[in-house]
């Protein structure tokens, strides 16, 4: 046998040492670079920093249900609330002023007020034009909801549809 050739079993055993010092290090790169790019993205969205804290004054967004002829115009926020409690993605708030049930709401539904606002409550108005109104009917379905543009107009043989 001469130097230059090799046995068999010696260059699989190489290969294999070799191969896994490459992946072993190809592995630490990719872990420091994850750990380097996820502490750069939790600056930069401030990720790991609870947004609020009890006892802070938030505005709840309420979505309208039909947008009027200029959106620009309407209001959807509500409140102001007071945070009870913080969770992970979520808070417990309840209206600043009244002794109402407390409401679940995510991060991304709240705003916190600035310091020098005041409690004034700021209500939106769901309501649809007088043309659209919901009366209590007691024609054909008792308790229910009926369509009735104006409850003078409600005819006792009227039958009123389920809403």
């Amino acid at each position: 046998m001469s130097e230059y050739m090799a046995d068999m079993e010696s260059y699989v055993q190489e290969l294999a040492v070799r191969t896994e010092v490459a992946r072993n290090y190809a592995f630490e790169v990719n872990e420091k670079m994850r750990q380097r790019m996820k502490a750069l993205y939790d600056k930069r969205n401030k990720v790991g920093e609870s947004p609020l804290k009890p006892d802070d004054r938030v505005y709840m967004r309420v979505p309208s249900d039909r947008q009027p002829l200029n959106p620009k115009l309407t209001n959807q926020w509500e409140g102001p609330y007071r945070v009870i409690e913080v969770s992970g993605n979520s808070a417990l708030i309840t209206l600043v002023g009244q002794n109402k049930d407390p409401l679940r709401i995510p991060f991304d539904k709240l705003r916190k007020l600035p310091m020098g606002m005041t409690n004034d409550p700021i209500r939106t108005d769901h309501a649809r034009s007088p043309h659209h109104l919901r009366c209590r009917c007691d024609c054909a379905l008792f308790g229910q909801m009926a369509h009735v543009a104006l409850p003078s107009l409600a005819h006792p043989t009227a039958r009123s549809k389920k809403v």
